[in-house]
Parts: structure tokens; sequence; C-alpha cells
């Protein structure tokens, strides 16, 4: 009885989760306020993880701001942004912008 109530709170809490989908515009010619912000977004990311929800991010950056090898790897480059964010958004996606 006790595995079967424990499964069903895991099941719960699984079924509980929040998914938070957002597609961050981080175009700016400044690597120091894109580095800022980007202190924000993993912050934001962490919180929601302590909360057992799921954060689903994805980003668009200044071609200019970022050398390609400054990219970490397992981050894509978008051949067009506008394109790309637009498919986010009409998939759920928040859009966050850097002001």
């Amino acid at each position: 009885m006790k595995n079967i109530f424990l499964a069903l709170v895991i099941l719960f809490g699984v079924i509980e989760a929040k998914e938070y989908k957002a597609v961050f515009d981080c175009s700016s010619s400044d690597s120091r306020f894109i580095k800022s912000r980007m202190w924000l977004v993993d912050k934001t990311m962490t919180m929601i993880q302590d909360k057992g929800d799921k954060p689903e991010f994805a980003m668009s950056l200044n071609a200019n701001a970022i050398e390609k090898e400054d990219v970490l790897e397992y981050i894509n480059i978008s051949s067009n942004s506008f394109l790309d964010t637009i498919a986010y958004q009409n998939n759920g996606y928040a859009l966050m912008t850097f002001k």
C-alpha cells in the first residue's frame, strides 16, 4: 500500500510540473550587456527547475556581438532568427527581449 501511495505522489508531481517556454531575443551589440542578461536567464532557469518545473528556452543572438567560437556547443546558430522566432512563438513560446 505504501508503494502505491508513493507511486501516486510521484505521478501526481510529474503531472503537476509546469513547462516554461521562452525564446530570448539577445540582439544587442554590447557583449557585456548580453552577459549580464545571460546571468538572469540562468537564474530564472534554476528557479524554475528548483520548483520541479521544466524550462524550455531558446536564444536569438546578434551575429556581430559574439564570435562563433564563443557560443556554447549546445546552442544552435540560426540562419534566420526572424523565421525561427516566429516558429517558436507559434509553438507557444513567450518572446523575452533584452532591454
